[in-house]
């Protein structure tokens, strides 16, 4: 993460490490899009990386070493502060309803 800020700051606090992301819109979308079925843990590690204060990525870097799963989890953490809640709701159309 350079000094010139890519989109959202976002800080997030685990295991008493204070950690600064700074995500943008072509971050969340090469992440989404990075995403596969059998493929989770590279992509959010890559996200995580590339989206971490730069001061802060070794620091990073050895917290993921050794805790499994930590990429997952925090990048879920991430998008879903990035992300606005768009209330969407799914209703049944009318000849859903009469069968």
């Amino acid at each position: 993460m350079s000094n010139k800020s890519n989109g959202q700051v976002l800080k997030l606090t685990v295991k008493d490490i204070d950690l600064e992301f700074d995500i943008g819109r072509d971050d969340y979308n090469k992440y989404v899009n990075s995403v596969t079925q059998n493929s989770k843990v590279a992509p959010s590690h890559n996200f995580l990386m590339t989206t971490v204060n730069e001061k802060q990525r070794a620091e990073l870097r050895e917290f993921l070493k050794n805790t499994p799963g930590a990429e997952v989890q925090l990048a879920g953490a991430l998008l879903e502060e990035y992300t606005p809640d768009l209330g969407i709701v799914v209703k049944k159309s009318s000849s859903a309803l009469s069968e």
